[in-house]
């Protein structure tokens, strides 16, 4: 896949990546939540090129314009829906999951469902508990979706072209409070079943997606201060998982620190905690750890919203105590 970027944020990425793939697609459209303003970001400046016809706001009715998704993809088009927050999926859970993630397998291979579905994922401050969910599990379990969850804007770029040119229904996270995080989009593209190692390190692995994964890339720098040597293991595709870079990573530390803005209970890490021992047990010199968001909804007040969430510091905490085991 070629040209890359020149976006320098998270969000423009995103954007840049749906713009190149439209103009050499015309079977690529767009529509969603506020699409030609671009509120959350992912699809800001795409009116004013596409204009129309390719570009559509949407009324408030994520279950009608999802199914027309759906219905759009299996007639030949490629369409991206913005649904804004990812918690809004809930209300089309049956066009994804039920419809999207499983024509293609009822019908044999005959028809296929190449669309995506963007989504804010995270918590981003006061936003409540219908506006801060991570529901990646969910789609993860559903079969037939793929899932992606970058956290930074190279992730961003190549994993939104792998995403519309995917023939399965894609959901596409990203976290609010990333959504201008800078960087550089590189040369080397990601695919879906991707992840992204670094820092590099050989005394625990840590794995997480999303403002997790720049909250383990920040820890793994105090830690480093302490002598401890950690790698990140950025699992920005989560459907599927990267399952040779997980363990080639594990395999090398032989300690597991799995962290996740998600609920605690059968989560993303929980996944990666059972996968990791059912592959790797001979390998591991401790116990796999867990570090998530305990199971209840995130509350308003900010101070308590913090509270839950895995900070830099509890990363830190955390995985001093795996280093130690």
């Amino acid at each position: 896949m070629s040209p890359t970027s020149t976006a320098k944020r998270l969000t423009p990425a995103m954007a840049d990546a749906i713009a190149q793939e439209m103009r050499s697609d015309p079977t690529v459209y767009l529509w969603g939540v506020d699409v030609t303003v671009g509120v959350m970001g992912p699809t800001r400046g795409l009116a004013k090129e596409f204009g129309p016809d390719k570009i559509r706001d949407c009324p408030i009715s994520e279950a009608g314009f999802v199914g027309a998704a759906v219905g759009a993809a299996i007639g030949g088009l490629r369409p991206i829906v913005d649904i804004m927050f990812s918690s809004f999926t809930y209300v089309a859970f049956d066009q994804i999951v039920n419809q999207a993630g499983r024509i293609r397998y009822m019908t044999g291979g005959q028809l296929s469902v190449p669309m995506v579905i963007i989504g804010s994922a995270g918590a981003a401050g006061a936003n409540a508990a219908q506006h801060s969910e991570v529901p990646s599990a969910l789609f993860m379990n559903a079969g037939g979706l793929r899932v992606a969850f970058p956290s930074t804007a190279h992730q961003a770029f190549w994993l939104m072209r792998s995403a519309i040119r995917s023939d399965d229904p894609v959901v596409f996270l990203f976290h609010p409070a990333l959504a201008s995080a800078r960087g550089e989009v590189r040369d080397e593209p990601l695919h879906l079943g991707d992840a992204e190692i670094g820092p590099e390190g050989t005394d625990l692995s840590i794995l997480a997606t999303g403002m997790m994964a720049t909250r383990a890339r920040a820890a793994a720098a105090v830690l480093a201060e302490r002598g401890i040597w950690a790698e990140v293991v950025d699992v920005c595709s989560l459907s599927p998982l990267p399952w040779d870079a997980i363990l080639k990573s594990v395999r090398k530390t032989g300690r597991v620190l799995a962290v996740e803005e998600a609920r605690l209970t059968c989560s993303a890490a929980s996944e990666l905690a059972a996968g990791i021992t059912e592959r790797a047990w001979a390998d591991l010199k401790a116990p796999v750890k867990r570090l998530a968001v305990p199971d209840t909804p995130i509350p308003f007040a900010p101070t308590l919203e913090e509270s839950l969430i895995p900070s830099e510091e509890d990363i830190v905490k955390a995985a001093e105590e795996v280093a130690s085991a």
